[in-house]
């Protein structure tokens, strides 16, 4: 495994400039690109934690140990599991797609990094409110005014309806990231690996196969399920039986009792 001297990007948090920042993210989105076109994988925990700096100044995105392998283009994923950064869609349905949920973490992510703080504190208190009417300073704590191009993908970042939200694609065209177009993404097939992904093949290989336990898991609890219904249904059916045959019984009783 690569070692990453420079630690991660919140240990480095308050020496970031704008610059910086946009290169680490710019790295950061074309790992996410990797993950959900080429990997098939949902990352579910992006934050400022998992990104590690190797001795060249790239952004690696790491630790995949709660993400999801997802098949074809079917990135709906259960609400339930673990999840220390949650997107409100995960907050409040019983499904929710992956993909707008990991463009939301990035949101969370860059904020971190421009503002030098989280956005949030508690995720497990936070109500529909606090999604809805989040705070995005205009200003920085010295006063200057933050890059309006930058002001503007931190909010569409962090939009409440995952619709809304832009898709990579639009990302890797966005006017902050690219300085106007003038500096393009890599190519994610030829690139994005080097620059941004701390992820093996036999990683992935992992993840996929304990997805398919997961998977497994949750047939063998169901069937069990279907079979304790089925046994209820009978023991049900069997104790009506009894119950007729002991009416049937009573009613022959009182029947020769009445021809006494």
């Amino acid at each position: 495994m690569e070692y990453m001297k420079q630690g991660s990007v919140f240990t480095l948090i308050d020496q970031l400039n704008e610059e910086k920042i946009k290169k680490y993210v710019r790295n950061l989105i074309s790992a996410v690109e990797h993950c959900h076109k080429i990997a098939n994988i949902i990352h579910k925990d992006i934050n400022v934690n998992n990104l590690l700096i190797n001795e060249h100044g790239v952004a690696k995105l790491c630790d995949f140990g709660i993400s999801e392998v997802f098949e074809e283009d079917n990135d709906l994923l259960p609400s339930k599991g673990p999840s220390t950064y949650t997107p409100p869609e995960k907050k409040y349905n019983q499904q929710y797609r992956g993909k707008p949920a990991d463009i939301y973490l990035i949101g969370l992510t860059l904020f971190h990094m421009v503002y030098k703080r989280p956005l949030f504190a508690d995720f497990g208190n936070l109500t529909k409110n606090d999604y809805l009417n989040i705070n995005i300073p205009e200003k920085y704590d010295t006063g200057e005014f933050v890059n309006p191009n930058l002001l503007s993908l931190i909010k569409s970042l962090l939009s409440f309806n995952p619709e809304e939200r832009p898709t990579i694609n639009k990302l890797k065209r966005d006017p902050w990231l690219t300085n106007d177009m003038k500096d393009p993404f890599p190519d994610i097939i030829k690139e994005a690996l080097f620059y941004s992904l701390e992820l093996t093949r036999m990683q992935i290989q992992s993840l996929q196969e304990m997805n398919k336990l997961k998977n497994t898991d949750k047939n063998k609890n169901d069937n069990t399920k279907e079979n304790i219904d089925d046994e209820d249904e009978e023991e049900d059916e069997e104790n009506e039986e009894e119950d007729e045959e002991e009416e049937e019984e009573e009613e022959s009783i009182e029947e020769n009792e009445i021809k006494k």
